[in-house]
């Protein structure tokens, strides 16, 4: 820090600017947004594969009047 972080500036007030607290408050919140919807596509892409991959396991039925080997 420098020590002309606490300097009052034109209307006598220490701190951010208005502007500059809505900017950090808008990039903050697009920040959230986009790790959230990173997060959730990952989590939907998970739950997509274990699915896809549970079909697989399965066999599908015999056609009829046959068996498999294993029956």
């Amino acid at each position: 820090m420098t020590d002309n972080d606490n300097e009052k500036g034109p209307d006598n007030k220490e701190g951010w600017s208005t502007g500059a607290m809505v900017g950090a408050a808008v990039g903050s919140a697009a920040l959230m947004a986009a790790l959230l919807y990173a997060g959730n596509s990952a989590l939907r892409r998970k739950a997509g594969a274990k699915a896809d991959a549970k079909k697989g396991d399965e066999m599908p039925p015999p056609p009829e009047g046959e068996q498999y080997e294993s029956d």
